[in-house]
Formats: structure tokens, C-alpha cells, sequence
């Protein structure tokens, strides 16, 4: 009885491993990335029930060809009949053909062959792509208040786009440089720019593209009142007040991405959603909607580690987010290790009117290092600042250390000190910046 349940037991635990794997195998074939892990791990690829060879050159088509031609896609279907095979490799040379065009080949000679090898049947394309076909030239003109109201602007849209006479067409590339010019045209003031007339004329016999592009600018666009929707846990108020928008300003995305940063910034909301009325009817005080969703009141964040100078530790955080029934944020800190002992506790202030926060806190910290102990008592008041590229601090800070040594008694240390902090950030990107730079002042 012993034999047979230990093999029962063998038996289930070898089935689920053969479906986990399955299931792994399942999912990793419904996923994009796997057609990039496929090539580095080949035994993951789906099994194919016929083989498809395509040559051409160069690598680039032959990558987009053996992506998106049905021949190959269904390779991996049992359930390809005899007829609906047939109808696939009829069905190929144009295919090829249509695939091929929007690489900017648009005399490409295709041949197909179907044999059996081993019992297995086999396609092989032959694609010939011929003279790839080259933009000749480019006209991009504008229309709308944009040439008289804002020359940067529309040369901000000029340079977005990114084709030239001499570059190679494709028809994602050209959709690309259009949407790009749009967007910056849009980006600022011109919000409701459209395209109102966009033409690719491909001559197949000189291998040359002419490309034309019309924008409409529209009216100016400038920005109204702030509708906020969403907020069930706290104020309404709070959204208003960290918005750097001013009503009349000239619509700009920057200020529209700094105000989703400013409410991200704050612990209230989890996620941010802005939107920007864009009727060219109504240009003027468009109104802006933020739709939020809100943090729970009770927050609790934890970890264990091991650091080869402190060795383990172990530390976390508790937020409360609505003290007084008036969401004051209070957070307890702390933080053990076997050299350092860390608490701190933080009650803050909502954000008050141009996002200014005011908060008091007070921390105790032991250090034990050589036979040196140290003893660190900190309070204090802050009033904080916080923008898309500066941000302000004053503080008042009350400082207590004494230090134990085993060659003498206690040193007592105490200090009371205003500080002031200012810091401009000057970077392409906030989150990721790659170039800039960043000044940082302090006294105190």
C-alpha cells in the first residue's frame, strides 16, 4: 500500500510538472517577447508542421517577411488543410509584394517552391526586392495663425519631422515623421493642429518619392479651470493647490505633464489621468480634467537585507494619511542593524496654496562602532517647495548627540540650526535624464 502511494504520488507530481510546463510554454508563445527569446533559446519555439525558408535581403526585410507573412505565421497550426495550404502559398507573392512596399521596395520579384524532404513539406520564397525607392523631396507647409503668432513653433514642427531628400521611404517611417510634426505643432498653444493634407507620390519606375504634408495650426489655445474628479478620501482642495496652472496661460503639454508630476508627488493619489478639451471652437479657457485615484488611509511598507558592512537588518515604514480627519500625513520610520538603531516619526501638513508643505518630525538614532557609542536625538520644523525644475526648503532643526568612549565620560553636543536649501534642475528628461544640469545651494 506504502509502494502504490508513493507511486500515485509520483505520478501526480510528474503530471503537474509536465502541465506547469505546458502552461509556461503556452504563455511564453503568447507573448511578443517571445520572438526575440526563441533565437537565443531555441528548444522554447513552438513546433512548426511545415518549413518555411525565405531569402531575401536585405536582413531587415527578410525580419518583417517571416513576421507578418501568413505562410509563415501558420506555420505552427495542425490544423492547415491540404487546400487552405495551397491557398497560402497562392496567396504569398503578393503578400511579399504588399510587405515589401511599405519598406519602400515596390518592384519586388517573388518565386515560390514547395517540395517534401523527409516527408515534410517545405516552402521556400525567393524575393528579389529590386531598386529600393528614395525620398526625392519634401514640402512641408503650414497654415493657421501659426505664421504670423509663432515662428518657433512651427519651426519646432520643421524639425520634428524627420525625413530628407535622400532618405530611403517606408511607410512606417513616414508615419512617424508625420505624427512627430503634429505633436510638436500640438505641444504647445496649437492644440487642435490637424493634418489636412498628406501625400507620399511613389514613381515605381525611378524608384522616387515626393512627399507633401499640409498642417493646420488652428486658433491659440489657453488653459482654464481645473475639474477634478475622483476624490473620495480627501479634499478636493489638494489638487488645486499643487496646480502650477494659472488660468489664461497659453496651453502648453510641459505644464500640462509638470501638474500630473505635482499630483504624483503627493502620497494621496495612485494614478493620474489629465485631460485638455481640444475644440477649436472654444479655444479660449479650455477647460483641464484630472481624474485621480486615491492611496488607502493605512499604508505599511517592510524589507530584510544583509549588507556586508552592517550586516542584516531589517526596516519599514507605517503612513496614516488622514490625522485629524484632515489628511495630514503621519509616518512612522525605522531601521535595524546590527551597528546602527534608526526611528523617525513625520507629521506633515497637506499641501497648502503654490504647493508649499509644512511638517515637524523628530528622530533618535544609536550608533555602536569600536566601543563608540553615539546617541542622536534630532526635531525640528520644514516648510518644503517642490516643482518640475526647482524646489525650495527651510528648516529649523534642534540637534542633541552624546558620545560614549571608553577612554572618558560622556560628551554632550547641542545645536539649534535654521538651514535654507535651493535647487534648479536643468535636464532633458525629469526621470531619466541623459543631459543637463543640476545646481543645489544650501546655508545654514
Amino acid at each position: 500500500m506504502a509502494a502504490a502511494g508513493r507511486f500515485a504520488a509520483s505520478l501526480a507530481a510528474s503530471f503537474a510538472g509536465l502541465l506547469a510546463a505546458w502552461l509556461v510554454a503556452g504563455l511564453l508563445a503568447a507573448t511578443p517577447a517571445f520572438a526575440a527569446l526563441d533565437n537565443l533559446l531555441p528548444w522554447l519555439r513552438a513546433r512548426t508542421y511545415y518549413d518555411v525558408e525565405i531569402d531575401a535581403k536585405p536582413r531587415e526585410l527578410r525580419k518583417l517577411l517571416e513576421t507578418h507573412l501568413d505562410i509563415a505565421r501558420f506555420s505552427t497550426r495542425n490544423d492547415v488543410s491540404d487546400d487552405q495550404f495551397e491557398f497560402l502559398v497562392t496567396a504569398t507573392p503578393q503578400q511579399v509584394r504588399d510587405l515589401a512596399s511599405t519598406d519602400g521596395y515596390f518592384s519586388a520579384v517573388v518565386r515560390t517552391d514547395t517540395d517534401t524532404v523527409n516527408g515534410r513539406r517545405r516552402v521556400r520564397v525567393s524575393v528579389d526586392p529590386g531598386q529600393r525607392t528614395m525620398i526625392s523631396s519634401v514640402t512641408l507647409t503650414f497654415r493657421g495663425p501659426v505664421l504670423t503668432e509663432d515662428k518657433k513653433q512651427e519651426n519646432a514642427a520643421r524639425f520634428a519631422f524627420s525625413l530628407h531628400g535622400g532618405d530611403p521611404f517606408t511607410q512606417s517611417g513616414w508615419d512617424d515623421a508625420k505624427n512627430a510634426s503634429l505633436k510638436a505643432l500640438q505641444s504647445r498653444r496649437y492644440l487642435g493642429a490637424r493634418i489636412v493634407q498628406s501625400e507620399a507620390r511613389i514613381d515605381p519606375l525611378r524608384h522616387d518619392a515626393q512627399l507633401t504634408l499640409t498642417l493646420d495650426s488652428g486658433p491659440t489655445f489657453t488653459m482654464g479651470p481645473l475639474d477634478v474628479s475622483g476624490t473620495r478620501r480627501y479634499p478636493a482642495w489638494i489638487v488645486n493647490n499643487v496646480n502650477p496652472i494659472s488660468p489664461g496661460e497659453y496651453y502648453d503639454v510641459s505644464r500640462v505633464t509638470e501638474l500630473h508630476r505635482q499630483l504624483q508627488n503627493t502620497p494621496y493619489f495612485a494614478s493620474v489621468a489629465i485631460d485638455v478639451d481640444n475644440d477649436t471652437q472654444k479655444p479660449l479657457l479650455t477647460p483641464l480634467h484630472a481624474k485621480v485615484s486615491e492611496f488607502p488611509y493605512n499604508n505599511f511598507r517592510g524589507s530584510v537585507g544583509y549588507s556586508t558592512d552592517t550586516g542584516a537588518h531589517v526596516q519599514g515604514s507605517y503612513t496614516y494619511l488622514n490625522t485629524f480627519g484632515a489628511a495630514w500625513p503621519l509616518q512612522f520610520q525605522g531601521r535595524l542593524d546590527q551597528i546602527q538603531q534608526f526611528g523617525q516619526v513625520t507629521l506633515s501638513m497637506p499641501p497648502g496654496p503654490r504647493a508649499w508643505t509644512n511638517s515637524a518630525l523628530i528622530s533618535y538614532t544609536t550608533t555602536d562602532v569600536s566601543d563608540t557609542r553615539i546617541y542622536s536625538f534630532r526635531s525640528g520644523l520644514q516648510r518644503t517647495r517642490t516643482s518640475q525644475n526647482i524646489d525650495y526648503s527651510y528648516a529649523l532643526l534642534y540637534y542633541q548627540d552624546r558620545l560614549y568612549q571608553n577612554t572618558g565620560g560622556p560628551t554632550m553636543a547641542r545645536a539649534l540650526v535654521p538651514s535654507w536649501g535651493w535647487t534648479r534642475r536643468n535636464v532633458d528628461d525629469p526621470l531619466f535624464p541623459r543631459s543637463g544640469n543640476l545646481i543645489r545651494m544650501e546655508a545654514g
